[in-house]
């Protein structure tokens, strides 16, 4: 079973239930997740929380560390949408897409100097092969 009291953010715990009988024969359920946040204590190690007492979960490298791997997690799964929502493209035809986008901003003055250059650096080989 698992918990149904709400957090403080509103939203369902979710923690396992620990099932355990009082002295007089009733049936009790804990949960420890609950029990640690309104303790102060971080969900993964023995420090005392960042933030407030019986509203934060997590330390503070725990805190950190928990970011960061959502993070990763919400990249991967970003990631995975992007791929299955825009079809894949070849890369002769990626590459051509953006050399016309990169030639459409280029200036007129900086496009006579790319192909200036351009010959220059052909005729050289030429002339080294004929040499």
């Amino acid at each position: 079973m698992t918990c149904n009291r709400k957090g403080p953010h509103g939203k369902r715990c979710g923690g396992i239930l620990i099932e355990r009988t009082d002295r007089i024969g009733r049936v009790l359920f804990d949960c420890p997740r609950c029990e640690r946040r309104e303790a102060g204590v971080c969900a993964t190690c023995p420090r005392r929380v960042r933030g407030m007492v019986g509203r934060a979960e997590f330390c503070e490298s725990c805190y950190v560390r928990r970011q960061q791997q959502l993070g990763r997690l919400r990249k991967k799964e970003w990631r995975r949408e992007y791929r299955e929502r825009v079809p894949a493209i070849p890369l002769a035809e990626a590459g051509r897409r953006a050399g016309r986008s990169r030639a459409r901003n280029l200036s007129p003055e900086r496009r006579q100097e790319i192909a200036r250059m351009g010959g220059q650096a052909k005729w050289a080989r030429v002339r080294a092969r004929a040499a």
